[in-house]
């Protein structure tokens, strides 16, 4: 019995492995955004607003206290908020 035990645990361990090793793959996804004047951030893709607590900045971006177009990545669930765009 214990056997049979030991081959079910393997397939399953390699059923995980497996899943893990395609999410893993996943490119990296960048999007447009806009950091709002209270420091919400909304994406093209997630049109609903995330606080400036849930989501990361990378070194040097600051915020000025207005609207403000910025490129976004995408890092499995989490926003990274990459730098501001230019003003045209």
């Amino acid at each position: 019995m214990a056997a049979k035990s030991n081959n079910g645990i393997l397939k399953l361990a390699k059923v995980m492995d497996s899943r893990m090793k395609r999410q893993s793959e996943t490119p990296l996804s960048l999007d447009f955004g806009l950091v709002k004047k209270n420091g919400s951030l909304i994406t093209n893709t997630f049109q609903k607003a995330i606080a400036k607590e849930d989501y990361t900045v990378l070194d040097g971006f600051e915020h000025e206290g207005k609207d403000t177009r910025v490129l976004v990545a995408w890092v499995e669930d989490d926003a990274v908020v990459i730098g501001k765009l230019a003003e045209s």
